[in-house]
């Protein structure tokens, strides 16, 4: 149910640069047992106007795909890094696995899309992807000062509920993903 495809194959399409603009909502299922590592004495995540990744961008590569497309769609996966929103669009099948998907790539305001792949997972609509871009993201670098996030994702699990995952990296070269809640409240951790 993890990711559908190759975020960083994505961002090879593009190798650009980060633009920042709107709000709009997100969620990441655990892959295994979890532990709340990080100590979350914060009760609610402060605002950051500048997100480190381009979750604040998720609301317009949506739109700009459901424009493209015609409508609403059912999404495997939506991802943000710093460069670039990625999203992997079901175009064929029922919207699990296995279906076709035909990745997305948003940045600085254009939409590109790559070629068929095979989809893995449950797919979701947009309106399933809730969060506060500015708040997402914050909680986890309050506990987590030293380490850089890599990417945010939306997926969902056996039942349809999204959920938001962070994957970041300790100075140490460590990979941590953590479920948030669209608030940014950590839920879980897990080592990769």
């Amino acid at each position: 149910m993890r990711r559908v495809g190759i975020v960083l194959a994505l961002v090879g399409l593009i190798a650009g640069s980060a633009g920042c603009s709107s709000d709009a909502p997100a969620s990441v299922a655990p892959t295994g047992p979890s532990t709340s590592v990080i100590p979350t004495h914060l009760s609610e995540c402060p605002e950051n106007p500048t997100p480190p990744l381009m979750v604040d961008q998720i609301a317009p590569a949506i739109a700009a795909v459901e424009a493209k497309l015609g409508g609403p769609q059912q999404y495997f996966e939506i991802n943000a890094a710093d460069v670039v929103v990625n999203l992997f669009v079901v175009s064929s099948g029922e919207g699990t696995a296995p279906s076709n998907v035909t990745p997305y790539a948003f940045a600085k305001g254009q939409l590109t899309a790559g070629g068929v792949l095979q989809g893995n997972g449950v797919s979701f609509t947009a309106d399933k992807v809730v969060f506060e871009p500015k708040r997402v993201l914050s909680c986890v670098a309050a506990e987590l000062p030293a380490s850089k996030p890599e990417v945010f994702s939306v997926v969902a699990d056996e039942a349809g509920a999204t959920h938001l995952s962070v994957t970041v990296v300790s100075p140490q070269g460590g990979r941590l993903a953590i479920d948030v809640d669209g608030k940014g409240r950590v839920l879980s951790v897990d080592p990769q």
